[in-house]
């Protein structure tokens, strides 16, 4: 399984590598974008095989290499990056359903961000196919999440999880 960490905040991608390292998981493939411009290009690489199966994804990044392709598209004064290129990955897999290896994508969101019109725009773009993880938040808890749908074997001790926690869940309801 390949993940693709889309997050600037070096201590926040350490903490999610580390937690993946503690519990030993060996199938997967972890990739890495700081910024706007770099995930597009691993999300919509040329090569099937390079692409990722899962994505964790901050909202506010940096544009990289993709400042004139989504300044425009962004809204003024705010810097979300993260939902353009929610938009861009959503848009393509309904045009080509057999362009990822799982479709829909997971896409674990982490945002800093408290305001529920924001959280609105990114449930409507998840379209029951992720979660929205408000920092800071459990790593264990986003990763049992992007392995259950994945189908990688992980074990979790259920005292780390939080109060209430259930598996994710389509927008329909029915568990993944």
């Amino acid at each position: 399984m390949r993940l693709l960490i889309v997050e600037d905040e070096m201590d926040i991608v350490d903490g999610i590598c580390e937690t993946i390292k503690d519990h030993q998981v060996k199938e997967i493939e972890i990739m890495l974008a700081g910024d706007a411009g770099n995930a597009l290009s691993l999300i919509f690489s040329q090569e099937p095989d390079k692409r990722p199966d899962a994505i964790v994804l901050d909202i506010m990044l940096p544009y990289g290499s993709a400042f004139k392709e989504l300044k425009a598209e962004t809204d003024v004064g705010m810097n979300h990056t993260g939902i353009k290129i929610l938009e861009r990955l959503r848009n393509k897999e309904r045009e080509d359903v057999t362009y990822f290896s799982h479709n829909p994508l997971f896409v674990a969101v982490i945002t800093g961000r408290a305001d529920p019109a924001i959280y609105q725009v990114i449930e409507r773009n998840l379209d029951g196919w992720g979660r929205i993880y408000p920092k800071p938040f459990i790593e264990d808890e986003m990763l049992n999440d992007l392995f259950f749908v994945t189908n990688v074997h992980f074990e979790i001790d259920s005292d780390l999880m939080p109060k209430g926690y259930v598996l994710p869940s389509t927008r329909y309801g029915d568990q993944i």
